[in-house]
């Protein structure tokens, strides 16, 4: 850049003037010769005149390592001041005493790094609004002195701003551009934050780094500490926010992001805060929930989600994640799309504050990842229905599932440790279903909607069936335990042929059945049974009673006997009773018309 040299009433101004020496050195005044610094000999060092704003550029003239240039009592204020050196660092320091002022009136000032990583450790006054420019990706320059801010910064360029001095005053800082700025300082300006473009991150890896007031945020607020940070700022906007410390962060005020990432470390939502729109928890990533989150739109959780929340649109649990829903809380997913888990979703409650998780949608418990839904004294509403492809266990307390379950062939469903569950909805059970019992311990599942499938239960605990039990089109189901049928139950048996298992339903029980309600026997694919053939519908040691048993019609001259349906579990098919009295009266006939011949020979 051309020097441009101003003479008036004898004083010197430099207007545009480079940094000319090899290394570092003095700033220089306009008053002590005309500092020979700053392009040469006959040139003073720019910043003294109150009438033409100076612009200085500390530029290529250093050739390698670190240069440095002191203040050493002056004060310049400059229009703009200029980093431009890729090959060699500048480091512009206070010395023996000394302040940067930039000012440019009614128009912005100008701090620019357009090549390489420079610092200025001495304070920074922004008299006028300025904009710190970092020009190209990679590039950094670091701010370590304090910075009064009088007018308002503006940051830009694809480069990073690190800011590790206070900013006080009643400007305010927004960034505009794709780069990143970084705040490590307790900050108390006044004028406000705005995230424009680019990354704002408070704090760089420790404990330190924050802001006064509200940020509005239309791109990325970065969060990275160690260590327990309270973090008191509203967030508004559409931008995004991002934990990517190891410490943890804890909300005190309402934050609206889209998303919310926690990548690294932990976020706490304190009570009285609250956080709205998406969140996105990373598998190094921890997000506990004690205060206020109603609002969230989609949550995707690879990490560890704990508390309570509502979630509007779609929810998806990754391998590596664990939700984790404590007594007296809930998880509400309200939207009707298609949800799912492949981690570990814990419902932990008590007999008082039962853990409650609902789906509005349908929901899929997938077999891709660990697909645990592990439950105690919990409720489980799945008012889309639940698809068990994994694994859902219930152990300990009352536990309630309300909705349709299909359980796959892939699925588990066990219930453990003397807990009882009940079940609200209909349930398909091809996959299995382990009611345990351990000595006296016995655990008990109540199915209050229709039972059926091709799957029983295993596990020597008790089962109650309310409903309807319809086994799948001709099955042999096992009952490893003890089955209640009671008087509300409706039993449906069908019958295809007089095999059991392929051709007609037979359920074999380990334990005790008690029978109960009403039985339905249905015929299949046109099979008519024939005399002499017997279904043993129930094998097992049986007590009780059918209330009303309903058999299909047979063909003409033939009847079913039930008279050990209540003991063997077995119906035949008998001869009608009038069909046996017809054939007593024919040989009757027969015997007494025989007899008369004989007699008529004699």
């Amino acid at each position: 850049m051309n020097a441009e040299i101003i003479v008036t009433y004898t004083q010197v101004y430099c207007g545009n003037v480079t940094w000319s020496a090899s290394g570092g050195g003095s700033w220089g005044t306009l008053t002590s010769n005309c500092g020979t610094n700053w392009g040469g000999a006959g040139y003073g060092s720019p910043g003294f005149s109150t009438t033409f704003p100076d612009n200085a550029t500390l530029g290529s003239s250093v050739s390698s390592g670190t240069a440095t240039v002191t203040f050493d009592g002056a004060n310049p204020c400059l229009a703009a001041l200029t980093f431009s050196n890729s090959t060699a660092s500048y480091t512009l320091a206070a010395g023996s005493g000394g302040k940067l002022h930039l000012n440019s009136g009614t128009t912005p000032a100008a701090l620019t790094d357009s090549a390489g990583n420079h610092t200025i450790s001495a304070p920074v006054a922004l008299d006028s609004s300025a904009i710190m420019t970092v020009t190209n990706q990679g590039d950094t320059l670091a701010i370590s002195g304090p910075i009064s801010d009088s007018g308002g910064l503006t940051t830009s360029g694809l480069g990073t701003v690190l800011i590790a001095g206070p900013i006080s005053g009643n400007g305010g800082l927004t960034t505009s551009s794709p780069g990143t700025v970084v705040l490590t300082a307790s900050n108390t300006y006044t004028g406000g934050t705005t995230i424009s473009a680019g990354t704002l991150a408070l704090g760089s890896g420790g404990t330190t780094g924050s802001v006064l007031a509200g940020i509005t945020n239309y791109a990325t607020l970065l969060l990275n500490f160690s260590g327990n940070q309270p973090f008191a700022n509203s967030v508004s906007g559409s931008g995004n926010v991002v934990v990517s410390g190891p410490g943890t962060v804890t909300l005190q005020a309402p934050v609206s992001a889209m998303p919310t990432i926690v990548s690294q470390g932990q976020l706490i939502v304190a009570p009285g805060a609250s956080l709205s729109g998406d969140l996105v928890v990373g598998g190094s990533g921890y997000c506990t929930n004690n205060g206020n989150m109603s609002n969230i739109r989609n949550l995707t959780n690879a990490g560890i989600f704990a508390g309570s929340t509502q979630v509007s649109g779609s929810f998806s649990n990754a391998p590596t994640g664990n939700v984790r829903i404590a007594a007296g809380q809930t998880v509400f997913l309200q939207g009707a799309l298609q949800q799912s888990n492949a981690g570990l979703i814990l419902a932990l409650g008590t007999s008082s504050a039962p853990a409650q998780f609902e789906s509005y949608g349908p929901f899929t418990n997938t077999a891709r990842g660990s697909g645990l839904i592990a439950a105690q004294n919990a409720n489980l509403y799945f008012d889309g229905g639940l698809t068990n492809q994994a694994a859902v266990a219930f152990s300990y307390g009352i536990s309630n599932v309300s909705g349709a379950v299909a359980n796959s062939p892939s699925g588990t469903i066990s219930v453990n440790g003397g807990a009882g569950v009940t079940f609200y909805g209909n349930v398909e059970q091809d996959g299995t279903l382990a009611v345990n019992a351990v000595g006296s311990t016995h655990s008990s599942a109540v199915f209050l909607g229709t039972f059926s499938g091709s799957g029983g239960f295993t596990g020597g605990g008790d089962v109650f069936f309310e409903g309807r039990l319809q086994p799948s089109d001709p099955v042999a189901v096992t009952f490893g335990g003890n089955a209640y049928l009671a008087n509300s139950t409706d039993t449906v048996m069908q019958l295809a042929g007089p095999v059991a298992g392929t051709q007609y339903d037979q359920i074999t029980v380990t334990g005790q059945m008690v029978l109960g309600g009403d039985l339905n026997v249905e015929l299949l694919d046109g099979f008519q049974p024939q005399a002499g053939e017997s279904f043993q519908l129930f094998d097992g040691e049986l007590s009780g009673a059918f209330g009303q048993v309903t058999l299909p019609s047979l063909n003409n001259g033939l009847s079913w006997n039930t008279s050990n349906l209540d003991t063997t579990g077995t119906i035949s098919v008998v001869p009608e009773p009038s069909t046996f009295a017809l054939l007593g009266i024919g040989a009757m006939s027969l015997a007494a018309y025989a007899w008369r011949r004989r007699r008529a020979k004699v």
